[in-house]
């Protein structure tokens, strides 16, 4: 009996394990397909870009638009294609069940409503621009604690592509 209840005691600990270790192979396995893709890549020159063609895009596509409603509301759900990339894992506690661990956290959707024709494929926008948009209230369930990265600056990127795709990453 006494043994089983060390069996049973060690059971979460060992799935925890499981789960970071799936992770980590997955992290490496993704980086090592993203070198590989970069060195078969053929890149293309494309048009200066100047910040008055820039700042004019962003104004006639934030010029109405409202952040508090959903891409297709009433029409259809927003898909929400998530990311994470781990940066590092600290140290595991058994006897709390907890762990603190560093991720990038990369969300994809795209909002109709930001699709614009230029000869830009893509804006990469700073964090200043993530409150003007709709972002996504994701949140991971049964965390004790949450923490963005703030140092120097918040660590989030924004990404608009011409056909509406939206990137949105945070550490």
């Amino acid at each position: 009996m006494r043994m089983m209840m060390m069996m049973m005691m060690a059971l979460p600990e060992l799935f925890l394990r499981l789960f970071l270790c799936a992770l980590l192979i997955s992290s490496s396995l993704q980086t090592e397909n993203d070198d590989d893709e970069a060195a078969n890549k053929t890149w293309e020159l494309t048009p200066k870009v100047y910040e008055s063609d820039v700042t004019h895009i962003l104004n006639s596509l934030l010029d109405g638009y409202d952040n508090k409603l959903r891409p297709d509301i009433g029409v259809k759900p927003t898909v929400i294609q998530t990311d994470m990339f781990v940066n590092s894992i600290g140290p595991v506690n058994a006897i709390n069940m907890e762990y603190t661990i560093d991720i990038f956290f990369a969300q994809t959707w795209y909002d109709r409503r930001l699709k614009f024709n230029s000869t830009m494929k893509v804006l990469r926008l700073n964090s200043n621009m993530v409150g003007k948009i709709w972002i996504p209230d994701t949140f991971f369930r049964n965390s004790k604690k949450a923490d963005a990265h703030w140092i120097t600056t918040p660590n989030r990127m924004l990404r608009i592509w011409n056909d509406g795709r939206i990137l949105y990453t945070l550490r």
